[in-house]
C-alpha cells in the first residue's frame, strides 16, 4: 500500500483484513514502522473479533516502532470463515517521510493449529495506510498418532486402609493434556467413601496403573496447573480391571474451577513472556512461551467450570 502525502500530527491506520479465511479462532499481527515517522494511537476492533465475542491482547506502540495485537474469540462464538477485518492499529503522523508497513500474521483454530496465511506489507509516504490485506486458504486437518510406547506402566499400589485385604484387580487408563505432546506429571489420585486411597501421576503418553484395587466403586481425580480438574468413577470387580480416558480442559490458570476473565487477563498480562519469568500455569502448552495457542485455549473453553 502507498499514499502522496499527510499533514503532520494527523492521524492513519494499518487496517488488517483477511480473506478467504476458515475456521480462524485467533489472531495475532505484529508490525513495524519507522518510529520517526509514525507513533502509536491505539488499535480499534474490525468486525471479527469485537468487545462483545473476544478478548484482545493490545502490547502498545514500542519506541522501536513495533506494535502486537492479538485476539481470541471467546467460547460460544463460533469460528470465523469468510472476509473480514481483524484489527485497525492506528497511528499519528510524527514527520513527513517514507517508511515501510511491515506486518507478520500468525492465525490459528479452535484448536490451536497455524492457519495458512499470507501477508502483502504495503509502504507509508505520510499519507493515511491503506489496508495490509492477508489471504488464507484452508488446509485439512491431518491426523498424527503417536507411536506406541515400549516403555513398561509403572505399577502403582494404592494405600488402602490396613484393614481392607487387597484382591487382584486394577485401574488403568490414560490421561492427556488438552494441548501438550507430553503427558508426563498429571496428578491422579483415588477416592473409595470420600476417602483417598491412592495417588499417582501420568506416564509421558498419558498411560497409568493402579494395581492390587479391592473390589469396589472408585472416583478417579486429575488435576494439573492451568487445566480444570476432572472425575471419572469407576467399579472395580475382583479380579477384573476398569480402564479410564480423561483430556483435561486447558484454560484454569488461576486454579478457581471456572475458565473466565482472570485467566484471560493473565494471558494477556503474560502475552509474548517467556516463562519465566511469566507463570508456567500460564503456558499451557508447554512450549516456554505465553503466546496465541494459549490466549486461544482460554477463548474456546471460555465459560467452563468443574462438574
Amino acid at each position: 500500500m502507498s499514499a502522496p502525502s499527510a499533514v503532520v500530527g494527523s492521524q492513519v491506520s494499518a487496517v488488517l483484513k483477511l480473506s478467504n479465511i476458515t475456521n480462524l479462532y485467533g489472531l495475532q499481527v505484529e508490525c513495524k514502522v519507522d518510529p520517526a515517522l509514525l507513533g502509536g494511537a491505539g488499535h480499534t476492533e474490525g468486525n471479527i473479533f469485537t468487545g462483545a465475542n473476544s478478548f484482545v491482547v493490545d502490547s502498545g506502540y514500542q519506541t522501536d516502532g513495533k506494535w502486537a495485537v492479538a485476539g481470541s474469540l471467546l467460547n460460544p462464538a463460533p469460528a470465523f470463515s469468510g472476509n473480514g477485518t481483524a484489527f485497525s492499529l492506528n497511528y499519528k503522523v510524527l514527520n513527513a517521510g517514507h517508511t515501510t508497513v511491515e506486518c507478520t500474521v500468525l492465525g490459528v483454530d479452535a484448536n490451536g493449529s497455524l492457519l495458512p496465511i499470507s501477508v502483502v506489507n504495503s509502504v507509508f509516504d505520510s499519507t493515511p495506510a491503506t489496508a495490509a490485506t492477508a489471504t488464507a486458504t484452508s488446509v485439512p486437518p491431518t491426523a498424527t498418532t503417536a507411536p506406541p510406547t515400549t516403555t513398561p506402566l509403572p505399577t502403582l499400589t494404592p494405600t488402602v486402609a490396613a484393614t481392607l485385604t487387597p484382591i487382584p484387580g486394577s485401574i488403568t487408563g490414560v490421561v492427556q493434556y488438552e494441548k501438550h505432546p507430553d503427558q508426563t506429571g498429571i496428578a491422579i489420585t483415588i477416592f473409595s467413601g470420600g476417602a483417598q486411597v491412592a495417588q499417582g501421576q501420568s506416564t509421558a503418553d498419558g498411560s497409568f496403573q493402579f494395581s492390587n484395587v479391592p473390589a469396589g466403586q472408585y472416583t478417579l481425580q486429575f488435576s494439573a496447573q492451568g487445566y480444570l480438574t476432572a472425575s471419572s468413577t469407576v467399579d472395580v470387580q475382583a479380579g477384573q480391571g476398569a480402564s479410564v480416558q480423561v483430556t483435561l480442559m486447558a484454560g484454569d490458570i488461576d486454579n478457581n474451577g471456572v475458565i473466565d476473565l482472570a485467566d484471560a487477563s493473565l494471558i494477556g498480562a503474560n502475552y509474548r513472556v517467556q516463562v519465566p519469568p511469566a507463570p508456567a500455569q500460564a503456558d499451557l502448552d508447554h512450549d516456554g512461551f505465553v503466546n496465541l495457542v494459549d490466549l486461544v485455549l482460554v477463548g474456546k473453553n471460555f465459560g467452563k467450570k468443574i462438574q
